[in-house]
């Protein structure tokens, strides 16, 4: 992270020296450009100006001049005095530029880190969030203002800089092919062997749900639902955390109109996993809040470690479940616990959860994801047809009368007779070996 926040603490130095605003100026828009507490100033009045002059020492050596320390930095290092930022006032009509300056800088290096192999664009945020304390990451403020604009701001830097600055190759080229956003891969896909993992990947914010991570859910789940070979999927996080809920920094921006679309977005990523052809199963570690819940709800059943906690905690915000979750939760526990989960929008345990009726299985949470493991791994080693079919007979009989029902699965069952599977499945019962089902 050093390789971008360094300079940019020279950079608030070298607008001060050149007189495009003030100390108190430049320390507003740091704060407010990176949602961070503090802006360059009085952060480095607060871990160390020798830290911030000799790290920018040493890019310089490592980097070229463009990265040397301004004789500002230099200046206020060797006088062992704090930056007195608070005794200028600030100039809003000089904002823009400093803007300007500091997010071309930024963008600037994280784009020819991720070209050098340096870091992943994911990982690049993950590091802004979570050691600099920043809102944002490099990337996220890159497709805030599309590829274009970011273009523009570091070619602008480049240009004014104090001198050789190499701008990402790749930023151009995703430019000139007219790209909004640079991807970034807030879910992951592992499969081991006929089991598949979708794993949602923003630890950083406790895996929270904004609208790029629930779309590349459904993409996940499109795509696996191509693998013929995939025979359960296991929904979880990639740390222990499952979700903490809807991203309120993305939600707080939204419109009435805006809110309504994304609740109906999250409910056609939660129909997705729940019309998933092979069975989904939600590992809950940590925490499934709100649209996490949602989510998890959506899945055949949700297995959790011990500690976690679920709710629907959506009133104490001032909204309400919007992603399913109060209708799917009805189904399963009933309208008055569901309405009293919902009301209070307290949390329950995972043993209470177990209790109430939907999570199907608790397991210590040191083992939690191999005993999921294995539950996958056992359902996926039982006839394909045969699980599949019967998903379908609980999912469409449970709106059906009872009669339709009935009827579905006498049905449903009667055609697994005409399965090799079956076939396979009774011979191998009276020869007592282990069956090899093909899905067919």
């Amino acid at each position: 992270m050093n390789r971008y926040f360094v300079p940019y603490l020279n950079e608030a130095t070298r607008l001060a020296e050149e007189g495009v605003a003030s100390l108190a100026t430049i320390e507003e828009v740091g704060r407010e450009l990176f949602g961070a507490t503090l802006g360059p100033f009085e952060l480095m009045n607060v871990t160390g100006i020798p830290i911030a002059f000799h790290a920018e020492s040493s890019l310089a050596r490592s980097f070229g001049d463009a990265y040397a320390p301004t004789r500002t930095l230099e200046q206020q290092f060797r006088s062992g005095q704090p930056w007195a930022w608070k005794a200028t006032t600030v100039e809003p009509d000089r904002k823009a530029e400093v803007r300007s300056r500091l997010l071309g800088l930024t963008i600037g290096i994280a784009t020819r880190r991720v070209e050098e192999g340096v870091a992943s664009p994911e990982a690049t945020d993950r590091g802004a969030i979570v050691g600099l304390r920043r809102r944002w990451g490099p990337f996220a403020q890159l497709n805030a203002v599309g590829v274009s604009e970011g273009l523009r701001l570091v070619e602008e830097y480049a240009r004014s800089g104090p001198g050789p600055w190499p701008v990402a190759r790749t930023l151009r080229e995703r430019a000139a092919r007219g790209e909004k956003s640079w991807p970034l891969h807030l879910v992951r896909v592992e499969q081991e062997g006929p089991v598949a993992w979708v794993l949602l990947d923003r630890p950083e914010v406790l895996n929270s749900l904004n609208s790029d991570l629930l779309r590349q859910v459904e993409e996940a789940f499109t795509s696996l639902e191509r693998e013929r070979g995939v025979r359960a999927v296991i929904l979880a996080g990639s740390s222990p955390t499952f979700a903490a809920g809807a991203d309120i920094a993305e939600m707080e921006k939204k419109s009435l109109s805006e809110g309504i679309e994304f609740g109906f977005l999250g409910q056609r990523v939660a129909e997705r996993v729940e019309r998933f052809p092979a069975p989904v199963i939600a590992l809950v570690e940590g925490f499934a809040l709100g649209g996490g819940l949602e989510l998890a709800l959506a899945a055949d059943f949700i297995v959790a470690a011990e500690g976690a906690q679920l709710g629907l905690p959506e009133v104490t915000v001032g909204i309400h479940p919007g992603m399913g979750g109060a209708t799917r939760l009805t189904r399963l526990i009933g309208r008055a616990r569901t309405k009293l989960l919902t009301y209070t929008g307290s949390p329950v345990s995972a043993e209470e959860a177990f209790r109430l009726g939907f999570v199907a299985r608790v397991f210590p949470a040191g083992t939690a994801r191999e005993e999921t493991r294995a539950l996958a791994e056992l359902i996926a080693s039982r006839a394909p047809l045969g699980v599949r079919w019967v998903k379908q007979v609980i999912d469409r009989g449970l709106d059906a009368p009872l009669a339709t029902g009935l009827h579905l699965e006498g049905e449903s069952a009667g055609h697994t007779f005409g399965t090799a599977d079956r076939a396979e499945g009774m011979r191998a019962f009276l020869e007592r070996r282990k069956p090899n089902f093909e899905g067919k």
